[in-house]
């Protein structure tokens, strides 16, 4: 393969995407509503340079499908854990993340149909519009990576995770047009990154699994889950697209066991 266009390639997860595979030698297109590049990166990463930073509307695909005829591999890395869309500035934070959180858990309602809504728009919809416009315009059975989630967790309402697993079961039924690659981390973090509010919870989250392991006797498993680095994601991402003969999901602990993560 040579080319990767990835849509939210400026994101947490996505620019670890789009890094990798430019290390990997492919020619790399990002996808953005701003198309604009990722912020809060270090001075020394030089790889954006070699990354085509596009704008378009993934809800409009007369402004990408031009992008898509001659993708070997796209990906999907947008989507949105909470309806309050500000979650995503407070876990970019340094302020009191785990407080703030808390209160967007507490102020969730899980029967409140606008939540649902959400998820379906921008989880599902806008995956399904993807793939379908692919499939329009390009013939070569292309891989189709998802990012999808592990399972879903108490303060997250149900539609999050029923939003992921019906857009793969929706892909699925898409084979043989295209190969669907189904991604399913958990809490991410970056590696590159130090005392931030996500290495914060990482740390957290690593001691709880440790204490559910050598203490609880495993009583919160399904419930305590090993986090995973957005390099470590990626590297999964990258590694599936390039097996021709994969399709189907990569599962966190899969990726945690074999990385190392939870060591």
């Amino acid at each position: 393969m040579s080319k990767l266009v990835v849509f939210g390639g400026s994101g947490f997860l996505g620019k670890r995407i789009c890094q990798t595979a430019v290390e990997r030698g492919l020619s790399v297109v990002s996808v953005t509503s701003s198309g604009s590049r990722p912020r809060q990166l270090l001075p020394a990463e030089k790889w954006p340079d070699k990354v085509e930073w596009v704008k378009g509307d993934i809800f409009k695909p007369h402004t990408y499908k031009d992008l898509l005829s001659d993708a070997n591999a796209v990906v999907h890395s947008i989507g949105i854990l909470l309806e309050n869309p500000n979650y995503k500035k407070v876990v970019q934070s340094n302020d009191d993340i785990l407080g703030e959180i808390l209160s967007f858990f507490k102020t969730a309602n899980p029967m409140k149909k606008s939540v649902f809504n959400t998820y379906d728009k921008v989880n599902h919809e806008s995956a399904i519009v993807l793939a379908e416009t692919l499939l329009e315009v390009n013939k070569s059975k292309p891989a189709f990576a998802y990012v999808s989630a592990d399972r879903g967790f108490p303060g997250v309402p149900s539609g999050y995770i029923e939003s992921k697993r019906k857009t793969e079961y929706e892909l699925y039924q898409m084979q043989p047009a295209l190969r669907p690659i189904l991604l399913r981390p958990g809490f991410m973090y970056d590696e590159q990154a130090s005392g931030d509010s996500r290495t914060k919870l990482k740390d957290l989250l690593l001691a709880a699994e440790r204490a559910n392991e050598t203490v609880l006797g495993h009583v919160l498993d399904g419930v305590i889950r090993p986090p995973v680095s957005t390099q470590t994601v990626a590297k999964w991402c990258l590694d599936r697209i390039q097996d021709p003969e994969f399709h189907g999901p990569v599962l966190l602990d899969e990726m945690t066991r074999q990385s190392g993560a939870r060591v």
